[in-house]
């Protein structure tokens, strides 16, 4: 989906929509009569841990139990969720998306059995090319314990990264994964 102003604009007035009605109707079960679009209760970032337990996490829940019927394996990850990881593990998700600030050996101890996906710094495509393929490593080396791993940044890619890291990035995993 491409993101203009105009649809950027809508999404974000949708988004205050549906935290000020879950903050004003705390007991409200349907996003839609707010005005939200389907897969928008995904991306309501909460403030706090009691606000992602209550308002965030039953959706998340029900919408990926609703995707389970695919048989499809399910990623979930919540933005800024280093914080959250403990309530993530609740959500149903196979594979759990970490953001980059959680050490990937502390979140696999917390996660247990689950794999997870993640967590370079997205930032990290920017460094020199040794640099960045230690780092790499250092990720890959830290996610030995996984019981599965998904590479992945730990939250999209900077606009201005230039190709050619991305390229190095994705080689380095390829050739240091390889086991």
């Amino acid at each position: 989906m491409q993101v203009t102003d105009n649809s950027l604009h809508i999404r974000q007035g949708k988004f205050f929509k549906v935290t000020r009605g879950q903050y004003s109707s705390p007991g409200i079960k349907d996003l839609k009569g707010l005005g939200a679009s389907p897969g928008l209760g995904l991306e309501v970032e909460a403030g706090a841990f009691c606000d992602f337990k209550e308002f965030a996490l039953p959706y998340v829940q029900r919408i990926i139990s609703d995707l389970q019927e695919t048989g499809l394996p399910i990623i979930y990850f919540a933005n800024n969720g280093a914080t959250l990881l403990d309530l993530s593990i609740q959500s149903g998700a196979d594979v759990l998306g970490l953001d980059w600030r959680i050490n990937i050996g502390d979140a696999i101890k917390q996660v247990g059995k689950k794999a997870v996906q993640g967590n370079i710094d997205p930032f990290a495509l920017m460094l020199p090319k040794d640099r960045l393929r230690q780092r790499i490593q250092n990720l890959l080396n830290g996610a030995k314990d996984a019981h599965g791993h998904i590479f992945n940044l730990g939250h999209g890619i900077h606009q201005f990264t230039p190709p050619d890291q991305a390229k190095i990035a994705i080689d380095a995993v390829h050739e240091l994964s390889a086991r």
